[in-house]
């Protein structure tokens, strides 16, 4: 056999095994500008937060697109919040107190004071849903009376 196969062989290859034939669809291929030019403001945002996770070149396309946009900083902000709001939360689900230390979080958006401010609140509720699900003594002594 032909270690050359032509694009008919794989179709009939394909329809052979019932297998779905998008696997044939070409890869369109987008620049970082386009990518990012029709994105949601939270998604721009949110790359900006966790810059660690990015390429220099997205965090510059990323600005510049944000600069393109009409915002005001109280939304911006907001969106922020959110943000740090869910990657606490999300840090706090997994955390355990004797092998891990808390520690603020960065924002580009919101200053120190801020992200601590939301970091309290986050870390009281997880508080309040970890004591929720104590033993509590008085519901069965008294149950038993």
């Amino acid at each position: 056999m032909n270690n050359k196969l032509s694009f008919i062989k794989p179709c009939r290859f394909l329809k052979e095994k019932k297998l779905n034939l998008l696997l044939l669809k070409p890869i369109i291929y987008m620049t970082l500008q386009e990518r990012y030019s029709s994105a949601d403001i939270k998604i721009l945002i949110d790359i900006l937060e966790n810059k660690d996770n990015y390429t220099t070149e997205c965090i510059n396309v990323v600005v510049e697109e944000l600069k393109t946009r009409p915002l005001d900083k109280e939304s911006i902000e907001n969106i922020a919040e959110d943000i740090i709001r869910l990657k606490f939360s999300e840090f706090m689900n997994k955390f355990d107190p004797y092998n891990a230390k808390i520690e603020i979080l960065e924002s580009n958006f919101l200053d120190k004071e801020q992200v601590q401010n939301i970091q309290k609140q986050e870390f009281d509720k997880w508080m309040e849903k970890r004591e929720s699900f104590g033993f509590d003594v008085w519901k069965y002594a008294i149950g038993a009376i």
